[in-house]
């Protein structure tokens, strides 16, 4: 099963627990196996459990997107395609997350495709790079043979000839 994530995801009118739920009630997973499955991935993901019966408008951006993303992995998706994740969180968040994310990747054999600006993250948690400007595929590298400081280089060219035409 592939899941989106987009970085801007609604709850459609549902609270949190609701939203979480809902995916696995439709697929008709007990109530045991629902409860053990939201638990855990609220848990991994530090989100409280007072946010469950909060609705969208209650909770922050960074709120938002882990519930986004756990309401994503409740589901065990084979594909997750991440759009921009760790926009809205603080800096040890957006770490503690992609650490998740490898090690669900690596355990239970997940592939994630995600969007992202930042370099750094990329750098530390992805094994594959894509790079693409202007709807062209300029790079696809595994991220260990790519040389960062050349890479850093041409986007900042790229985004000046975008910006400036020079």
């Amino acid at each position: 099963m592939l899941v989106l994530v987009l970085q801007e995801s609604k709850l459609l009118g549902m609270t949190v627990g609701e939203a979480l739920v809902y995916p696995l009630v439709l697929r008709g997973l007990s109530k045991q196996t629902i409860e053990q499955r939201v638990s855990h991935w609220i848990e991994q993901l530090h989100i409280p459990s007072e946010c469950l019966g909060r609705t969208e408008v209650q909770l922050s951006a960074g709120q938002r997107q882990l519930v986004a993303i756990a309401r994503a992995l409740v589901i065990q998706p084979k594909i997750l395609l991440l759009d921009e994740p760790t926009s809205a969180l603080d800096a040890g968040t957006a770490s503690h997350l992609m650490q998740v994310l490898t090690q669900l990747s690596q355990t239970h054999q997940t592939t994630i495709l995600m969007v992202n600006h930042q370099l750094e993250l990329a750098q530390m948690f992805c094994t594959r790079l894509l790079h693409l400007h202007q709807g062209h595929l300029l790079a696809n590298q595994r991220v260990s043979e790519i040389n960062w400081v050349e890479l850093r280089e041409s986007l900042i060219q790229a985004e000046a000839q975008d910006d400036f035409g020079f």
